[in-house]
C-alpha cells in the first residue's frame, strides 16, 4: 500500500516536471514565431534615399536571424531536456520523489518572453505587476474570477473594476498577475503580462505610443487605475474595439456614476466588475494577517483588532475596509509601549476624527446625569423640548442606541422669539463645549435650486471639519424642496454624498432644525396644540409629512407667559453684568421693579423677547456706554435702574 502511494507521487511529480519543460521553453509558442525578428523594427535609419531602405532592410534581416537561431537553439535544449525527463521515468515510478508545477512555475518561462514582440516605450514607462510581490487575497474571489473571465474572451475583453478607494482594487490585480504568471490562471491569460501605467507622469505623446505597442504586442492587457483623475479615454477610444487590446481601469463609484455609466463606447467593449468592502470577519484576516507579517503578535491582541474595525467603520467612513484600518494599524506599531490597549486606539482614532471618544468620566456623566436640569435654567418655559434633547443625548453619549442616525434630530416649531436659536446656543456651549461648536445656516439663502450645489459644498466642508457638534437649520422652511430632499438620508441614515464622491457623516452631530412656520396659525386660532400646528402646515404644503417624520422628535415652542418673561428679563441682565463685572467693574443692582418694567415694556406676542433685548440695549446699555466714553469714566459702580429709564428709552 504504501510503495502504491509512493509510485502515485513519483508519477506526479514526473508530470508536472514534463508540463514545467513545455511551459519554461515555450516549445510550441517558438515555433509559431520562427521568423519573428528579435527585435521589432526598433531600428529606424536616418540615411538618405535608397540608403535608408538598404540600411534597415539589412537590420531587419539581422533580426530575423537572430530570432531564428535563438529560437532554433532553445527549442534543441528544450527537447532534450523533455527527452531526458520521459527517460527518467523508472526512477519517479519507483522513488517518492514530490515536485509541484506551481513552485516550478515561480521562475517564469523563458521561451514566451521570446515569442512576441519587445515593448520599449512601454517598458519603459510601465509597470509589469506580474512580477510584484506575494499579497494576501481572502475575498473577492468572484470579482477575480470575472475579470478572468472577460479578459478571456475574444470580443469585448476590456474590464472597468469599480469600487470605493481603499477597498484593495489594486491588491487584487495583482493577486491575478501572479496567477498569471505562474500559469494558474485561465489558459488565454497564462501567456499575457499585466502592464501597469502611471499617466500622472507621461506625456500624451507618450502614452498614446505605448498603447500602439500593446496593441502590437497582443500579450499586454493595460492597467490604469483612478482612471478619473486623468482625461485621457479620447486617447484610448481608437483602440476600444481591437480585439488584441485589453486593458483593466478602475474608478470610483462617483466617477462611475456620474461620467463612465453613460459613456456608450466604453461601456459597449467593456464589463464592470464591482467589489465592495469585505466584512467585518473578513477585514479581521487581513489585520490578522499584517500583525504576523510584522512580527508584532505580541503587541495586538483579537480584541484590539476588533476595536479597530469597530471604531474606524463608524467614524472614518470615507475611507474603505480593510487599508483604513491597516493604516491605524501602522500608526498604533509606531507606539512605545510593548502592548497596544483599547484605550490606546480610542485616543488615536478620537484625535484623527476629533470626535471625543472612552469611557465615559465621572465628571462627564454627572454632566450628562444633569443636562436637562441646567438647560432648563437656561431656556425659560420650553421644559418638554429639553427634555427631549437631553434624553437623545444620553442615549447617543452612553451606547445605549446602535444607529447610523445622528445623536439627535429634532424640528422646532413656533413663533419667533421663543427660545428655539437660544436652546440650540446653550446646548452646544454645555455639551459640546462652546457656542463656537454651533454650525449656523440661515435656509432663506437658499430658496432657488440654483443654491444647491452652494449649500451641498458649505455643509460638506464645515462638517468634515466639525464633526463633533451642532448643526442648526434656521428657518428650514424657506430652502428649496430638493434641498429639503437631501435630508431625508442625512437623518435616516447619518450620512450623504457629495457631487465629487465624498461621504459626510453627521453620526456624532446633532441637529436642529427651526421653523416659524404654524405661527400665524397658532395666534390666529389661539391655540397651543402642536398636532394642529403639524396638521396645518402639511395640509397647507409648508413641509412634507415624510420630511417631519424623519425627526426623532417635533416640539412645538410655546408662547412666553409673564412670568416665563421675567425669568427671561433676570437672565439677560445676569448675563449684562457678568460682561460689565469682567470688563469694567460694573455691576447693575437688579431690583423686582425693574424686572417686572423691562418684562411688560418689552414683551411682544407677535415677536417674542426680541422686543426685549432691544429695550433692555437701549434703556441700559446705551445709558452704560455713555458712561464709559466720558472723560474720567468710573471704575468701581453699581448701577440702580428704575422704571423711569425704562420709560425714558420708549
Amino acid at each position: 500500500m504504501r510503495y502504491t502511494e509512493y509510485m502515485k507521487t513519483g508519477i506526479a511529480s514526473w508530470k508536472a516536471l514534463i508540463r514545467f519543460v513545455l511551459y519554461y521553453f515555450s516549445i510550441g509558442g517558438l515555433l509559431r514565431t520562427l521568423f519573428v525578428p528579435w527585435r521589432q523594427e526598433r531600428y529606424v535609419s536616418d540615411q538618405p534615399g535608397i540608403w535608408k531602405y538598404i540600411e534597415q532592410g539589412t537590420f531587419y534581416i539581422f533580426a530575423v536571424v537572430v530570432g531564428l537561431v535563438a529560437r532554433i537553439g532553445t527549442i534543441i535544449f528544450g527537447l532534450l531536456v523533455l527527452i531526458t525527463v520521459i527517460a527518467m521515468f523508472p526512477i519517479f515510478s519507483i522513488l517518492p520523489i514530490s515536485i509541484s508545477f506551481e513552485d516550478l512555475s515561480k521562475s517564469g518561462s523563458l521561451g514566451k518572453q521570446w515569442a512576441y514582440p519587445t515593448t520599449w516605450e512601454l517598458n519603459k514607462h510601465g509597470r509589469d505587476i506580474r512580477k510584484d510581490k506575494e499579497v494576501l487575497v481572502i475575498d473577492h474571489d468572484e470579482a477575480i474570477a470575472q475579470t478572468e473571465r472577460v479578459l478571456a474572451r475574444e470580443h469585448q475583453q476590456n474590464v472597468l473594476i469599480v469600487g470605493q478607494q481603499g477597498i484593495g482594487k489594486t491588491t487584487r490585480l495583482a493577486y491575478l498577475a501572479r496567477k498569471m504568471y505562474r500559469d494558474l490562471s485561465v489558459k488565454a491569460l497564462n501567456s499575457k503580462r499585466l502592464v501597469q501605467l502611471f499617466p500622472e507622469e507621461m506625456a500624451i505623446e507618450d502614452i498614446r505610443i505605448c498603447v500602439q505597442e500593446a496593441v502590437k504586442a497582443k500579450n499586454v492587457v493595460l492597467v490604469i487605475e483612478n482612471i478619473e483623475r486623468f482625461n485621457i479615454i479620447g486617447i484610448l477610444e481608437p483602440y476600444l474595439e481591437s480585439d488584441h487590446f485589453q486593458m483593466i481601469l478602475t474608478t470610483d463609484w462617483a466617477s462611475y456614476n456620474a461620467t463612465y455609466k453613460h459613456h456608450d463606447n466604453l461601456m459597449r467593449v467593456s464589463e464592470v466588475v464591482e467589489m465592495y468592502p469585505p466584512n467585518d470577519e473578513t477585514t479581521l484576516l487581513y489585520l490578522m494577517d499584517w500583525v504576523v507579517a510584522h512580527k508584532a503578535q505580541s503587541r495586538f491582541s483579537k480584541e484590539v483588532l476588533e476595536k479597530v474595525i469597530a471604531l474606524t467603520n463608524m467614524l472614518m467612513i470615507n475611507a474603505a475596509q480593510p487599508e483604513k484600518s491597516i493604516d491605524v494599524l501602522e500608526e498604533l506599531n509606531t507606539l512605545d509601549a510593548p502592548v497596544v490597549t483599547q484605550e490606546h486606539v480610542e485616543a488615536l482614532i478620537s484625535q484623527k476624527t476629533r470626535v471625543p471618544l472612552g469611557a465615559l468620566r465621572n465628571d462627564e456623566k454627572q454632566k450628562l446625569l444633569h443636562l436637562e436640569e441646567v438647560l432648563t435654567q437656561h431656556v425659560i418655559g420650553q421644559d418638554k423640548a429639553v427634555h427631549a434633547i437631553a434624553s437623545a443625548l444620553k442615549r447617543g453619549r452612553a451606547g445605549v442606541q446602535d444607529s447610523p442616525k445622528p445623536i439627535g434630530s429634532f424640528l422646532f416649531l413656533g413663533p419667533t422669539g421663543v427660545g428655539k436659536t437660544h436652546t440650540a446656543k446653550m446646548l452646544a456651549a454645555y455639551y459640546f463645549g462652546g457656542e463656537h461648536l454651533m454650525i449656523r445656516f440661515d435656509m432663506s439663502e437658499f430658496r432657488d435650486l440654483a443654491s444647491m450645489d452652494r449649500f451641498t459644498e458649505r455643509l460638506a466642508s464645515s462638517v468634515e471639519e466639525m464633526p463633533f457638534g451642532l448643526v442648526f437649520f434656521d428657518e428650514i422652511e424657506k430652502a428649496h424642496p430638493d434641498i429639503l430632499n437631501i435630508f431625508l438620508q442625512i437623518l435616516d441614515e447619518g450620512e450623504f454624498h457629495t457631487s465629487n464622491g465624498r461621504t459626510i457623516s453627521f453620526r456624532n452631530s446633532i441637529i436642529i432644525c427651526t421653523s416659524n412656520a404654524g405661527a400665524n396659525y397658532l395666534m390666529e386660532n389661539d391655540t397651543q396644540s402642536q398636532e394642529l400646528v403639524i396638521d396645518h402646515i402639511v395640509h397647507t404644503g409648508i413641509l412634507k409629512p415624510e420630511f417631519i417624520n424623519r425627526f426623532d422628535a417635533t416640539i412645538l415652542y410655546r408662547t412666553l407667559d409673564r412670568s416665563g418673561i421675567e425669568k427671561v428679563t433676570i437672565l439677560m441682565l445676569d448675563s449684562l453684568n457678568k460682561q460689565l463685572r469682567k470688563k469694567h467693574n460694573l455691576e447693575i443692582i437688579i431690583t423686582a421693579e425693574l424686572v417686572r418694567a423691562l418684562a411688560r415694556r418689552g414683551h411682544d406676542t407677535k415677536f417674542g423677547v426680541r422686543p426685549l433685548k432691544r429695550l433692555i440695549q437701549n434703556s441700559i446699555e446705551t445709558f452704560i456706554a455713555d458712561k464709559l466714553l466720558e472723560e474720567h469714566p468710573p471704575q468701581y459702580l453699581s448701577l440702580f435702574f428704575d422704571v423711569q429709564h425704562v420709560d425714558e428709552a420708549l
